[in-house]
C-alpha cells in the first residue's frame, strides 16, 4: 500500500490517484485522508504533491518519498533532515513550459516593454535605444532541470548567458560559475536576474539585501 500525500482538492487527488493505480497495477494507491492508523504505521513508500508536513509525520516508517511536485521544500522545513530518500520528479512538460516563461519574462524586459506600457497609458511615443541579446547579460541562478533548460533557451535566442549553482557545471552557451566568488561575479554583471533555486535552508535568504546590493545599476530581477 502507497499513500498518496498531497494539499490538492478533492477531484484533482482522485485524477491522481487513478492515474498512479494505472501506471501501478499491482500496488495500491490510497490517499491519505482513507488511511487507517495501522496503514499510516506500516508506510514505507509515499507519493506526495506538496503535502503538508504535519501529514508525513504520521508516516513515521517512511525510507522512500517521491514527489511528483516540483519543489520539495516543505520536505525541508525546520533544521530536521528526513530520515527517508526523497525522490524528485523530471517533468520534460514543466521544464519546457517553465523555459518558456523565463524567455517571454526576460524578452519582455529586454525590450523595455514597462517603460512602453507606463508610454501607452500616457499616450507618448518615446522609441528608445535597442541593445542586442548579444549585449545583454542574463544571469540564471540555479543549475537544475529548469535552470539549464531556461539557460539553453535564453542562449539559443542571442542572450549572453551566466549560470551558477552550488557545484561546477558544464553546460554549451552558458558561462557556468559556483562558490560565493562565481555568485559575486554573476551578481555583478548581471542585466536581468533570474532566480530559479530551489528553497532550502541553504538558499534560504539568499536573495537579501547583501547580495541584491550586489548587482549593477539597473539591473531586473
Amino acid at each position: 500500500m502507497i499513500p498518496f500525500v498531497s494539499s490538492l482538492n478533492a477531484q484533482e487527488e482522485q485524477d491522481w490517484v487513478s492515474a498512479l493505480s494505472s501506471a501501478l497495477p499491482s500496488e495500491s494507491i490510497k490517499p491519505f485522508s482513507t488511511l487507517s492508523k495501522q496503514q499510516k504505521q506500516a508506510a514505507e513508500i509515499a507519493i506526495i504533491a506538496n503535502p503538508n508536513p504535519d501529514d508525513l509525520k504520521q508516516l513515521p516508517n517512511l525510507v522512500w518519498v517521491h514527489s511528483v511536485w516540483a519543489g520539495v521544500e516543505k520536505l525541508l522545513q525546520g533544521n530536521a533532515t528526513p530520515n527517508y530518500s526523497i525522490v524528485r520528479l523530471i517533468d520534460p512538460e514543466l521544464s519546457r513550459t517553465m523555459s518558456e516563461a523565463v524567455l517571454a519574462w526576460s524578452l519582455y524586459l529586454h525590450r523595455n516593454m514597462p517603460d512602453y506600457r507606463m508610454q501607452q497609458a500616457k499616450a507618448v511615443w518615446n522609441p528608445l535605444p535597442y541593445v542586442p541579446a548579444s549585449e545583454r547579460k542574463i544571469g540564471v541562478l540555479g543549475l537544475g532541470e529548469l535552470g539549464q533548460a531556461s539557460a539553453k533557451l535564453l542562449s539559443s535566442f542571442g542572450f549572453s548567458v551566466m549560470g551558477w549553482s552550488r557545484s561546477a557545471k558544464d553546460i554549451a552557451g552558458v558561462e557556468c560559475l559556483n562558490g560565493q566568488d562565481g555568485l559575486d561575479d554573476l551578481l555583478s554583471q548581471s542585466d536581468i536576474l533570474v532566480c530559479l533555486l530551489p528553497q532550502t535552508p541553504e538558499t534560504e535568504g539568499l536573495l537579501g539585501h547583501e547580495n541584491l546590493s550586489k548587482l549593477k545599476p539597473g539591473a531586473q530581477l
